[in-house]
């Protein structure tokens, strides 16, 4: 198993936990239901955006070391157009929180930063 699917399992396990307690703080907690939902919109983006991400550099990788092709495409429009089209469900919906949803779409690329640094730690 190569570091990328390492990353990707142990970044989708601490979201699907995040999402969980965001969940239960929708469910339970009725003065940050905005906030809640908001914060599940960015976190369920993020997540396939990091997934996207990930299969278009296998897929590059593949055709350079196959191919030669110097030419690559990692899918930068089809992410941002993912990431607009949360935010602007967020402005268009009165029950989820703009800044929340914002919020949420950083939040793959802070724990894959984190795990990053705590494999490097481990492997020393």
């Amino acid at each position: 198993m190569d570091d990328l699917s390492i990353h990707l399992k142990a970044l989708q396990r601490v979201t699907f936990v995040f999402l969980a307690i965001c969940m239960m703080g929708w469910a339970l907690i009725p003065s940050v239901r905005s906030i809640a939902a908001g914060l599940v919109l960015g976190g369920i983006v993020s997540l396939v955006n990091s997934y996207f991400l990930a299969y278009k550099i296998r897929n590059v990788t593949k055709k350079v070391l196959e191919e030669g092709q110097k030419r690559v495409n990692l899918g930068l429009l089809t992410r941002v157009a993912m990431a607009i089209l949360a935010v602007m469900v967020a402005v268009k919906s009165d029950s989820v929180n703009v800044y929340a949803t914002v919020a949420g779409l950083l939040f793959a690329q802070f724990i894959i930063l984190f795990i990053g640094f705590t494999q490097t730690r481990k492997n020393k």
